[in-house]
């Protein structure tokens, strides 16, 4: 399987877990990444979606 190909599974199956859950793509797709890119790099490339994340949060504080 190519990396490619596997990266696009993890992405799956990422989006699959958090529009249930709500979080999960770091989760899943940082190990993913860190086999082709080294781990400093692949945490770097989904700080994106943590922040994301942390921004949706502390918006729904105030909704009814």
């Amino acid at each position: 399987m190519s990396f490619e190909a596997l990266l696009g599974a993890a992405a799956l199956v990422a989006g699959a877990i958090a529009a249930v859950v709500g979080f999960g793509i770091g989760s899943v797709l940082t190990p993913v990444l860190a086999l082709q890119t080294g781990t400093k790099l692949a945490c770097c490339a989904v700080m994106s979606s943590a922040a994301c994340s942390w921004a949706s949060a502390w918006r729904a504080r105030w909704e009814d």
